[in-house]
């Protein structure tokens, strides 16, 4: 006798037909390893974008240590020399003499060494022979430039410290000491000027 296909049948009992959980295992199964397949492909795909995004190397780059920065020589390079242009703002050369500039003190009060003095400026110089034959010099050939423009000779002062009356130097000697001036009340040292008797020459420091 044949079984039929009802509910008692073998079809609807034992879970093997279409509507059984067999067949959505094997569906659900084979989708996963399709994706597999297809992922797998996309990854081992040659032009990864890994390699694809990975810049190449300039020669500037890959030469590494080798090249010196450019930047860096042009600014050791670029320092002027403060120092030297400081020293010659400072001093003047007239004839075989060189002064120098030490010090300018204004105001200065010069009634401390002695109660008749009337100077108010004090200039500290070096003075140094060159040339041949050596050279002299004396602080009243100095005369003081105010900020008004007028001029001012050397200034007595009595028992001032290094007081520069005159200096005969042979070659290469030096002498330091102090000029003295005397300003009117309201005014500023602007420019030291020393105009050399023997050498007919004039030189200018300023002192602004």
């Amino acid at each position: 006798m044949t079984q039929g296909a009802g509910p008692g049948g073998l079809g609807s009992a034992s879970g093997w037909g279409i509507d059984g959980p067999f067949p959505k295992i094997a569906v659900g199964g084979l989708l996963g390893l399709l994706l597999a397949l297809l992922l797998g492909l996309c990854v081992g795909l040659p032009g990864d974008d890994d390699d694809a995004d990975e810049p190449t190397p300039t020669p500037s780059a890959a030469a590494g240590d080798e090249q010196s920065d450019p930047t860096e020589t042009a600014s050791a390079t670029a320092v002027p020399d403060e120092t030297s242009s400081d020293d010659a703002a400072r001093s003047m050369r007239v004839g075989n003499i060189e002064l120098e500039l030490k010090d300018a003190r204004h105001p200065y009060d010069t009634t401390q060494h002695a109660g008749s003095n009337t100077a108010n400026v004090r200039i500290d110089l070096e003075a140094r022979a060159i040339g041949d034959g050596g050279g002299y010099f004396t602080a009243f050939e100095l005369t003081l430039a105010d900020d008004a423009g007028e001029e001012h000779p050397n200034s007595s002062c009595l028992d001032c410290p290094g007081n520069l009356d005159s200096l005969e130097l042979g070659e290469g000697e030096s002498g330091e000491g102090s000029a003295y001036f005397e300003l009117p009340e309201g005014r500023t040292p602007s420019e030291l000027i020393y105009r050399g008797s023997a050498s007919g020459e004039e030189g200018r420091i300023d002192l602004e």
